[in-house]
């Protein structure tokens, strides 16, 4: 998708980019032996007989579906959007307490969790939540209704324990089931959006969506908590129950692990023609540390107690600082963009609010860099969130028409473009499908989806069209 806006001219940012067929951040795993086993949290009980996939039925409805939305601030998007995201988790205790991931609900205002044999979502509320390890506690509001559980695995976890990754991908309301094998027992789990200490590999297949979700047994036991994948070469990767489970028991109280309340991003980019790196945020949590210190989505936290952050495209350095110091004062520096205008700002967690830092830095527009083709890029581990994959699916038969079908919640007053130039009539109707048709709809255009605001929608879009085509895509 072209940028169309004086931001995107100020602010050139690459996302993190793994090798391909590589760990999270794209480092060789931590060595260990094919062969070593990490010890179970307690002792070990007598095995269950393996399970068919038809015993899914006695497990699956603690596993569920969660629809959060909120305010965000992307890097490469002008303005304060509208995220719909979805992603999956589980029930770990029968009030209704919820594992997933930060990703998925820290910083979003609602949250809404689809139970398996309910009609209706019911709302919830986050607990707990963990920026760093990616892992989060939420709460089902219900009237003292008892739900079913997931039970943590209490064998070793070894390569080649046979595995799957349950969820709801895509946002779709039918539970997916995907197997495999534990591949390496420990990789680096340094991310753009997290740093997790205790990460291991396996062969089944997370998609888009899946985050959150367990990793289990043949009997449904948890062995992990899916987070990231590149499906490009099918690298799928879960936090260790070993290193889940303390922290989780802590998120159940209500209280915040190496977090400070941001949804944030490594970034490392131009800013306003001079070379910048740092945390990027996306959203912040009410109340937060990050809230009271007066830091706002679309913030650039590019130094913490001195050190500069995100220079390696991770989170690794500000997790070493928070991960366990975050109810002491650390000092921070923030770029704020406003306009064509750049402000320093500095200030402490725990400590004195943000202020200005001299005077801002006013930037000619169409000035910096030209952000980087994607096709330039190598595949990065993603945390499902929201964007929109867009895909042919038949042709309509109809060469002055094409027709779009969104699976997923879209947001109201959304609508195309083509080549830039918005489509009218083009929004969404109920259904979240859109007929287009017009002498302008000749070959290889390209359209853009535009929420209401005019703005173009991450990933969506970007595609060569012709009249005809059927476009299907998730909004997720």
């Amino acid at each position: 998708m072209s940028p169309r806006s004086v931001f995107i001219a100020l602010l050139c940012i690459a996302l993190l980019a793994a090798c391909g067929g590589g760990p999270p951040s794209g480092a060789d795993p931590t060595a260990a032996s094919t062969s070593e086993a990490t010890s179970a949290p307690a002792a070990t009980t007598e095995a269950k007989p393996a399970a068919t996939a038809a015993a899914t039925t006695d497990w699956k409805t603690a596993v569920v579906r969660i629809v959060a939305a909120g305010s965000v601030k992307e890097p490469t998007v002008a303005g304060t959007q509208l995220s719909i995201g979805s992603g999956s988790g589980f029930i770990i205790g029968p009030s209704g307490l919820v594992v997933t991931n930060n990703h998925v609900v820290t910083g979003t205002g609602l949250q809404k969790v689809y139970v398996d044999g309910h009609n209706d979502p019911y709302n919830a509320h986050v607990l707990g939540a963990s920026e760093c390890s990616d892992l989060a506690v939420i709460q089902i509001d219900s009237d003292g209704e008892t739900f079913p559980t997931l039970q943590w695995y209490k064998g070793d976890i070894a390569t080649g324990l046979k595995v799957y990754a349950a969820g709801y991908p895509g946002g779709d309301p039918q539970f997916s089931l995907t197997d495999g094998i534990i591949s390496r027992l420990k990789v680096n789990g340094d991310t753009e959006w997290a740093s997790v200490r205790s990460v291991f590999a396996h062969t089944a297949k997370i998609l888009p969506g899946s985050s959150g979700g367990p990793l289990v047994t043949e009997d449904g036991q948890v062995v992990g908590i899916n987070y990231a994948g590149v499906n490009a070469t099918d690298q799928n990767y879960a936090i260790d129950r070993n290193g889940a489970t303390k922290i989780i028991e802590t998120l159940q109280t209500k209280q915040d692990v190496s977090s400070i309340g941001i949804n944030g991003t490594a970034v490392k980019g131009k800013l306003g023609g001079q070379d910048v790196s740092g945390i990027w945020v996306r959203s912040v949590k009410s109340g937060s540390l990050a809230d009271k210190a007066l830091l706002k989505p679309g913030d650039l936290i590019t130094t913490m107690e001195g050190l500069p952050l995100g220079q390696d495209e991770t989170m690794a350095v500000y997790c070493d600082i928070i991960r366990d110091r975050s109810t002491e004062t650390l000092t921070i520096k923030v770029l704020r963009t406003a306009g064509n205008q750049i402000q320093q700002l500095e200030g402490q967690i725990n400590g004195r609010e943000l202020a200005a830092d001299g005077q801002p830095v006013v930037v000619a527009q169409g000035s910096g860099a030209t952000p980087l083709p994607a096709a330039q890029a190598a595949p990065a581990p993603e945390p499902s969130g929201t964007h929109l994959g867009m895909s042919r699916d038949n042709q309509n038969g109809d060469a002055n028409c094409i027709a779009v079908q969104i699976r997923g919640i879209v947001p109201d007053n959304w609508a195309l473009s083509a080549d830039g130039i918005a489509l009218t009539p083009a929004r969404f109707d109920d259904t979240a499908a859109a007929r287009l048709c017009g002498a302008r709809l000749r070959r290889g255009f390209t359209f853009t989806i535009l929420n209401a605001q005019g703005a173009p929608v991450q990933g969506g879009g970007g595609i060569p069209a012709k009249g005809g085509d059927v476009f299907v895509g998730v909004w997720q």
